[in-house]
């Protein structure tokens, strides 16, 4: 469970505790590398955030043989060597991890999940659940090689900070941006400032966007899906209660929540679309629930 720029671990580990004792598992919460000129704690996942980017600090290896391949060695050899002598419990030959994260650990999630097998992509990555975050280059979901995998993708309908329509340079006035970065143009000289429409110099390189419903259709092509159409039969589970997903917000009078799915995949493929929510899924996550039933 991979927590935002600026967020901690503990974030992580709070918002999915209750479902991690429901499914009998563990949660691994990694924290990330300080930008030491904002105070915050982020991850290298190329379009956010930080030092950790500037610095090509391998967070891809650093959380797939750092993190994970470290706990799952120390737990075969803790078993191995007859260390959990009292209990009879039989230690599987393979360990399923799903990967979650918000915003820049959904950047970093979704990065995790599109490494192909000659990358870093291990063999116990079994699903990922990106929310606030997705990865914008799209030679990433074409390029080959990359094997199917569940996939449930949340985002803000109304996120101001990773934009649903993708973070760029594309058709960014002076006006409407928060972040900047310069460089030159080595046939004339000059000097170009490059200007993206998200803070955090999210997306800078990116010349286009890409939206979360672009990348959806994306991830639903890797996992073989013959279609895409609305997941009418999405549930939202607040509290443990079940609820319909066309229930609405009074105020809004809008569905709470939006969902796709592919049909016929090889793996689910999935996203939501929290119509009314923006970029403050830190500490509390609506989707939690759904989450853990999927």
């Amino acid at each position: 469970a991979i927590h935002g720029y600026g967020g901690i671990a503990l974030q992580e580990i709070k918002k999915w505790h209750d479902s991690a004792i429901f499914l009998n598992s563990i949660i691994l919460a990694p924290q990330g590398t300080l930008t030491p000129t904002e105070g915050k704690l982020g991850w290298n996942a190329i379009h956010c955030c930080g030092d950790p980017v500037v610095n090509e600090i391998d967070d891809v290896g650093f959380i797939v043989n750092g993190v994970v391949g470290v706990f799952l060695n120390v737990l075969r050899n803790h078993h191995d060597h007859g260390e959990d002598a009292s209990t009879s419990e039989v230690l599987p030959t393979s360990f399923p991890v799903i990967a979650t994260g918000f915003s820049n650990g959904g950047f970093m999630t979704s990065l995790l999940g599109l490494q192909s097998p000659q990358q870093n992509r291990p063999p116990w990555l079994v699903g990922i659940v990106p929310t606030g975050g997705y990865q914008y280059n799209v030679e990433l979901y074409t390029k080959g090689g990359t094997r199917p995998l569940p996939v449930m993708s949340h985002h803000g309908g109304r996120d101001s900070i990773v934009q649903p329509g993708g973070c760029c340079v594309a058709g960014v006035t002076s006006t409407s941006i928060t972040t900047a970065t310069t460089t030159e143009d080595n046939n004339n000289g000059n000097t170009t400032t490059m200007e993206s429409n998200c803070p955090f110099n999210i997306g800078i390189h990116q010349k286009t966007c890409t939206s979360v419903q672009s990348a959806f259709e994306m991830w639903s092509h890797i996992n073989g899906c013959a279609s895409t159409t609305n997941d009418v039969d999405a549930v939202v589970v607040p509290n443990n209660e079940r609820r319909k997903m066309k229930k609405v917000n009074k105020k809004d009078q809008e569905p709470i929540v939006t969902c796709w799915k592919g049909m016929g995949c090889i793996e689910p493929t999935k996203l939501c679309i929290w119509n009314n929510e923006g970029h403050s899924w830190g500490f509390q996550f609506p989707g939690v629930g759904m989450a853990q039933v999927w």
